[in-house]
């Protein structure tokens, strides 16, 4: 061991900067490594803690046009569960939970609410899924007003204390708390929520209540198509005509993946192709550090070799030799393993922590910490190996007659390891840019709605029954131009409520934004045909509707004429107002399909927000004080959120900027990687070639003759690479933009601007060192062996 290290610092000593170059680079390779697969490992893991996750299945109505609906009627549920004797048990969610403003009951005046989601389901929810209970038991769902509820919700609210027995309260509604569950994780489609239980009688016989999502555990996964084709054998109603649309069984551990999915309630959908970009750029990162160390292991032959043969001739054995060579290179990997631990716990408490979905803790994250171990050993034999079994393969009589490293093969497997680097550092420097341009167009692109200036807040039961209020003493604030208020949030996410109406004796299907009369002119949406909404329109028992141009053009919709009622509802009749250009209500993910604004009949109204136009050139940090002011005036426990719209599309599309964020910064830690490579190189090609630069400087080479002929290498190989890259970039790219709806075109000036960036940083380095060894006085390099 004396020996192993004693060689290992020799070599230390003479090439400090290019060793010291090459454990930066494992080590920031190794921390890149280790942060891209907790991500990965969010991802994959989602749902997969369950004990019975390949068991579970969640049942949907799947047509070619609308995808994969996910909600069922009750008596739609009840016949899928007693259909087969397969499923072992069955249970409802409500689709769409509430948030509501929370308060422990302790008859205190400054009990503080928060905002907590409220859900329903039925007992049977709690059995199939892992509810593991801290405090009471699931089965107290069973009584009347009692809940579940998560522990971070029990010590939010009540503290220490013990929560089960006490009162939580909303204005009007009361619960019990009967039991506190360990919170689930983030990667499940489960949400951490009050849980209570849903009336038994509800909807029981309603076959069009399509308002609760069905979850079955089979005792054989493998048996769900022929449960499929035994309930479609026996259902026979003529709601579920099996011609034109199918039942599907979506595997607990798919639903994330599931982008077909509508009235789905997890918002955040994963995307495989993400997945596995990320795990890709994970492994071409490793394997891009692992191509540098090979490197340096390589250039090390010509110098280490009379040294070993000097061993060999004083009776060391090869295999002896080559393990000590071997434990050399584990070594310096593992050194820069452990700093790469320390890179991580750094980053944990940066803002990178918010770019991933995972735990970024050392503690959290053992097994993978232990497998990135195993890697780290893996690279460094893999590297050391071919080095260890060259430099002991020449005869001890040879010692050395010349230089390996300049030999043809020695240039050769240098030059095809450092070109696949520049191919990988090409693509992802490419992909890095088309996902920032496609990230910007979606964020700043227009919507087709005034989303500046506008504030938005959700609003308790107590502020729904009290928006008059609302809207009266918010514009008597200086700083508020105009109030209104919506059920829905515009823009906030890629599934709305669709309704189906009767329009001329045809149905029409359409998604609806209940608001009321003021909210196209604060949003500041034109109206292009027919007329805006008036106050009056909330007064008529339909109400009115302003639909979007491509409503208009599918269904031929005429302003003045009605939207009624079809075979499946009785409405009042409606009046078309009129029309307005498309806008952007979801996502750049999905198609514009035909929508309406729908001020409905005053009865019915029940909005959820409040969209409040600050005026131009008011002081935001003084309009959001003036916001809060009003809303404690109505509700004084009521907990103020006050969002904007950059925050909402930022949420909106958190997850492509998250991975964006991600893979360009990684792009460009495999980019340094790779240069750190290069650097190392050319030291030791400076080194090597010094004799050789002091005789053609002898001759009268000049130094910029000198750094042209060391760039005309690295510039061959610099665009035969770029040129490789190109078909790989573009495949990858086309197939991840496919995922879009709306999306950039593939511009040809973000390839060029990859090659100029890569190919002037790599021009830099070469230059700079060569410049440097070209720069000493010829004599002294004439007389260096």
């Amino acid at each position: 061991m004396k020996t192993i290290i004693r060689n290992l610092l020799g070599v230390v000593r003479r090439f400090k900067v290019a060793t010291l170059l090459n454990v930066l680079g494992l080590s920031v390779a190794f921390a890149a490594f280790i942060i891209l697969m907790i991500q990965l490992q969010y991802d994959w893991g989602f749902d997969r803690y369950q004990k019975n996750a390949e068991r579970i299945f969640r049942v949907g109505l799947y047509t070619p046009d609308w995808g994969n609906q996910v909600i069922v009627s009750p008596p739609f549920a009840n016949a899928f569960i007693q259909s087969s004797p397969h499923i072992e048990k069955g249970a409802l969610l409500f689709s769409s939970g509430s948030r509501l403003t929370l308060k422990a009951e302790t008859g205190k005046n400054d009990d503080v609410g928060f905002w907590c989601m409220v859900n329903a389901m039925t007992p049977e929810y709690a059995t199939i899924f892992d509810f593991r209970m801290l405090e009471g038991n699931v089965e107290s769902i069973n009584n009347p007003g009692t809940v579940l509820i998560p522990m971070s919700y029990a010590q939010k609210i009540f503290g220490n204390d013990q929560a089960v027995g006490k009162i939580l309260k909303d204005n009007n509604l009361s619960f019990t708390v009967g039991g506190v569950y360990k919170d689930f994780p983030a990667n499940s489609v489960i949400q951490n929520a009050v849980y209570w239980r849903i009336n038994g009688k509800v909807d029981q016989d309603n076959w069009n209540a399509n308002g609760y999502q069905l979850y079955v555990l089979l005792d054989n996964p493998d048996k769900k198509d022929e449960i499929i084709a035994n309930f479609k054998e026996h259902l026979n109603r003529q709601e579920y005509d099996w011609k034109t649309r199918d039942v599907r069984l979506t595997r607990l551990t798919d639903i994330y993946y599931e982008a077909d999915s509508q009235f789905d309630s997890l918002k955040d959908k994963g995307n495989r192709t993400l997945v596995l970009v990320l795990f890709t750029v994970a492994i071409l990162i490793l394997f891009i550090a692992g191509i540098n160390f090979t490197n340096f292991s390589n250039a090390l032959v010509p110098i280490r070799v009379r040294s070993i043969n000097t061993q060999k001739i004083l009776g060391g054995s090869d295999k002896v030799l080559r393990c000590a060579m071997l434990v050399e290179a584990v070594l310096i990997c593992l050194v820069s393993f452990i700093i790469s631990l320390f890179i991580v716990r750094g980053m944990g408490n940066t803002w990178l922590a918010d770019m991933i979905s995972g735990d970024m803790s050392l503690a959290s994250n053992i097994p993978l910490l232990a497998l990135t171990g195993i890697l780290t050993i893996t690279v460094g034999v893999l590297a050391g190996v071919y080095p260890a079994w060259r430099i002991t393969s020449f005869s001890p009589a040879l010692v050395l007659k010349g230089s390996y490293g300049l030999t043809p093969a020695g240039r050769k497997l240098r030059s095809l390891l450092i070109s696949f680097q520049f191919v990988i550092s090409f693509a992802l420097i490419i992909a890095a840019l088309f996902i920032y341009l496609q990230n910007r167009y979606m964020v700043a692109s227009s919507l087709g709605f005034d989303k500046d200036q506008v504030a938005i807040v959700e609003l308790n039961g107590k502020l729904i029954k009290n928006t008059g209020t609302l809207e009266s003493q918010l514009k008597n604030e200086s700083s508020i131009q105009e109030v209104a208020f919506a059920e829905d949030l515009l823009s906030g996410g890629d599934q709305y409520s669709t309704f189906g109406r009767g329009y001329r004796s045809n149905d029409l299907t359409f998604k609806l934004f209940t608001v009321d009369p003021n909210f196209l002119q604060v949003m500041n949406i034109p109206v292009i045909s027919g007329r805006a909404f008036y106050q009056e329109d909330a007064a008529s028992a339909g109400g009115a509707y302003i639909f979007n141009e491509t409503a208009r053009l599918q269904y031929d919709l005429v302003a003045g004429e009605y939207i009624t009622g079809n075979a499946y509802v009785e409405v009042p009749p409606a009046v078309i107002a009129g029309f307005i250009d498309d806008v952007k209500y979801a996502s750049f993910r999905t198609t514009i399909e035909p929508m309406a604004f729908y001020v409905p009949a005053e009865k019915d109204f029940h909005p959820r927000y409040a969209y409040i136009k600050i005026k131009a050139g008011a002081n935001i940090r003084e309009a959001i004080a003036s916001i809060g002011k009003v809303f404690t005036s109505v509700d004084k426990d009521f907990p103020v959120e006050v969002s904007f719209y950059d925050t909402i599309l930022n949420n909106l599309y958190k997850r492509e900027l998250s991975i964006g964020w991600l893979i360009s910064l990684f792009s460009l830690v495999a980019v340094f990687i790779s240069i750190v490579g290069v650097l190392g190189l050319v030291i030791f090609e400076s080194e090597y070639k010094r004799k050789e630069i002091g005789l053609r400087k002898v001759h009268g080479a000049t130094t910029s003759q000198i750094l042209i002929m060391f760039n005309k290498v690295y510039a061959r190989i610099l665009v035969i690479c770029f040129i490789l890259s190109i078909p790989v970039a573009y495949y990858a790219m086309n197939r991840w933009l496919s995922y879009f709806a709306y999306k950039i075109p593939l511009y040809w000036w973000v390839y060029a601007i990859a090659f100029i960036f890569v190919s002037a940083i790599t021009i830099l380095i070469v230059s700079f060192q060569n410049w440097s060894t070209a720069s000493e006085n010829p004599v002294e390099s004439i007389k260096t062996e």
